[in-house]
């Protein structure tokens, strides 16, 4: 539907799903062999946490040498919202923002999977529901000891 934002080696579009309607993330990439298979491994590892505090994976493919990534479509990142407000945040937004985020690491590390890069911009909000989830994984490792 839109393009709406570009990464370090993703173009981020927001698509519609023709079969129900529902609106998600487009990540679309054409990267190395070893990149593709790490984004590969991030949507494994968020679909094995499959947690509410985290932005759920909805579907990977691996077509025409290029990734596509269809992630829970969210809609601003927290640096945003905090640089684009005029306005102090009440307490209880900050704890509630602070639970989700304690609760998302709560389930990595439960598996044994440290974020390694927790960062404002790694934390997205749905206005609509308030719901408040941990993003991007890419970086994330297993703990085997």
């Amino acid at each position: 539907m839109e393009k709406i934002g570009q990464g370090g080696f993703a173009t981020i579009f927001k698509c519609k799903r023709l079969s129900d309607g529902s609106f998600n993330v487009l990540k679309h990439t054409g990267m190395s062999e070893a990149e593709r298979q790490t984004v590969i491994n991030e949507c494994s590892l968020i679909k094995a946490l499959n947690s509410e505090y985290i932005v759920a994976c909805e579907d990977v493919y691996d077509f025409d040498k290029k990734i596509w990534v269809f992630l829970e479509l969210m809609d601003e990142d927290m640096s945003k919202i905090i640089l684009n407000s005029s306005s102090q945040y009440s307490e209880d937004f900050c704890k509630y923002t602070l639970y989700c985020v304690a609760k998302g690491l709560q389930a990595m590390h439960r598996n044994n999977v440290l974020h390694r890069d927790i960062k404002s911009e790694n934390i997205l909000i749905r206005k609509e529901t308030g719901e408040i989830k941990i993003a991007d994984l890419g970086l994330s490792v297993f703990l085997t000891e």
